[in-house]
């Protein structure tokens, strides 16, 4: 009987669309508690509501208040704030007018209004379902944001542009395989002193994987550097010294600009952990700050620094089974204080929580600090709760002072939530259910 009404409200919104051929909101499926199974291969709820438009080149869905129906899911690593708005991505979209998956979504979050937006859908033909799972946005000295992405057609990857006034996206560059230039991008760009974009890719060039510039003013991409087979690049960062330091599987290395060369400067271990997440930031000066993913003490990943001047890296803390597996980069706030985010957490694989955690780290009394765990009113047969969980990415900290950041997967509609984070009392709360 369920099925049969849900089939009567579809011939009917078919009927409404054929006769409303020059309105763009057609109408709002009703809510649907059945599950499916998607081409994913997991059993996955099936959204409250679509909102169908027949707008010829329609970049937007209009957002439902009451079921926060964004048709995006799944948010990749942070967000960046430009004007009192927050833009970011995610790795699926669907068809306007559709419940089949499309291309990244590229979306805007007001934290004055609270509202959220649907900025631009990459075409399913043109970004993969896979975007690139570890790189979010720059925002550049131009007001621009730039990304990279993988894609599913016979360019391996690309360099683009966003333009946040006209709403629109430019291709930069296009990686190809058949040179050695570099392919797969991977992170997320950076812009350096000298005006320029800087990221790595994971594979091409010579030895596997490069380390390239991107110059938007004359618009020229360089390859720079091979990497040498680094496996699992991450994102750069420059630090006060003027040069460029990043991590790749084992090796942290240096870039020198001026001299177009690159030194490894410590091949981590099972000491030091191993998997390095993310990017380096210099917390203090001099000093470089990172987490691993695996090895360490408990062997769920480690909290590091590397002292520039003594070329000494000292393990501050190894993640146990109360918060483990880090991802994303450390963010310092405005406090002088170190936050990151853990992937899995105690509440990991019972009841049917994924986890996660958001920590704190003094690097004045070298004091952690579990803050927060990902496991907040969960349903166990929906897989929904109210907050996320399995944060992903970097936290970011806008100019209302709180901290933002994004979850993978669960919230209201299990593909992940944008979550504000108050330091001040502790607290948070979802602010966007994407679905």
């Amino acid at each position: 009987m369920k099925q049969l009404f849900t089939l009567s409200i579809l011939f009917i919104l078919f009927l409404v669309h054929k006769g409303m051929a020059q309105t763009k909101l057609i109408g709002v499926l009703p809510s649907q508690e059945n599950y499916i199974t998607s081409y994913l291969g997991n059993d996955n709820w099936y959204p409250p509501g679509i909102i169908m438009s027949n707008s010829p080149g329609a970049t937007q869905y209009d957002h439902v208040d009451t079921l926060q129906e964004n048709s995006a899911a799944y948010p990749l690593s942070h967000c960046v704030e430009v004007n009192g708005k927050l833009y970011g991505v995610t790795d699926f979209s669907r068809y306007q007018g559709g419940a089949n998956f499309s291309g990244a979504c590229l979306f805007e979050y007001d934290i004055i209004t609270e509202t959220y937006k649907q900025l631009y859908i990459f075409d399913h033909s043109f970004l993969s379902y896979y975007s690139n799972n570890n790189g979010g946005l720059l925002k550049a000295t131009n007001g621009k944001l730039y990304g990279m992405a993988i894609t599913n057609t016979s360019v391996y990857g690309l360099i683009y542009e966003f333009d946040i006034a006209t709403k629109s996206v430019t291709i930069k560059h296009s990686f190809t395989n058949n040179n050695n230039d570099g392919y797969y991008p991977s992170g997320t760009l950076i812009q350096a002193n000298d005006g320029k974009l800087y990221g790595m890719t994971a594979f091409g060039g010579t030895n596997g994987g490069v380390l390239f510039s991107y110059d938007y003013v004359s618009n020229t991409y360089t390859k720079l550097i091979d990497l040498g087979g680094f496996p699992f690049v991450n994102s750069l960062m420059q630090a006060s010294d003027g040069k460029l330091y990043g991590m790749a599987g084992t090796k942290l290395f240096q870039y020198d600009i001026g001299l177009n060369s690159l030194t490894v400067l410590y091949y981590l271990d099972q000491t030091t952990g191993i998997d390095p997440q993310g990017d380096l930031i210099e917390a203090s000066p001099n000093v470089l700050y990172g987490m691993t993913y695996n090895a360490g003490a408990n062997n769920v990943g480690t909290l590091f620094s590397y002292n520039l001047n003594t070329s000494l890296i000292n393990v501050i803390h190894n993640f146990d089974s109360s918060a483990y597996y880090p991802t994303g980069s450390l963010f310092k706030a405005s406090n002088g204080k170190l936050y990151g985010l853990c992937s899995r957490s105690a509440a990991s694989y019972t009841n049917g929580n994924i986890g996660g955690a958001l920590f704190e780290y003094d690097i004045n009394t070298n004091a952690y600090i579990q803050k927060i765990e990902f496991r907040d009113g969960i349903n166990v047969m929906t897989k929904r709760d109210s907050i996320g969980q399995r944060p992903e990415g970097t936290l970011m900290q806008a100019s209302d002072g709180n901290l933002y950041g994004l979850t993978s997967i669960s919230g209201a509609r299990t593909v992940g939530t944008l979550f504000q984070y108050k330091i001040n009392t502790n607290s948070i709360e979802a602010k966007v259910h994407f679905s």
